[in-house]
């Protein structure tokens, strides 16, 4: 990989913050961004939503049977990434 492959773009966290505002999330620790993050939300975490982009893409197929045992899901075509776990805000 070249150094210039590298730098930042930061279209990750635009897209975890646009989702924060979006919903409106205090604090974008509770939006975690990514199939990884997604799972570790609903496995440890209390779970609010599931936002994915493609309702039915093999790649978060056990988040869907995950979800379903915990949370609204909900489609979301405004983001750049594939799926996002968004965290019970426990002081609202």
């Amino acid at each position: 990989m070249q150094a210039r492959d590298r730098t930042p773009t930061w279209t990750g966290w635009a897209s975890v913050d646009k989702v924060r505002a979006e919903y409106g999330i205090a604090s974008v620790n509770l939006v975690k961004p990514g199939v990884g993050e997604t799972t570790r939300v609903l496995l440890r975490r209390v779970p609010w939503r599931v936002l994915v982009r493609q309702a039915d893409a093999p790649e978060h197929a056990h988040i869907r049977l995950l979800a379903e045992a915990a949370v609204f899901r909900s489609r979301s075509s405004r983001s750049r990434l594939l799926v996002h776990g968004l965290i019970k805000d426990l002081n609202r």
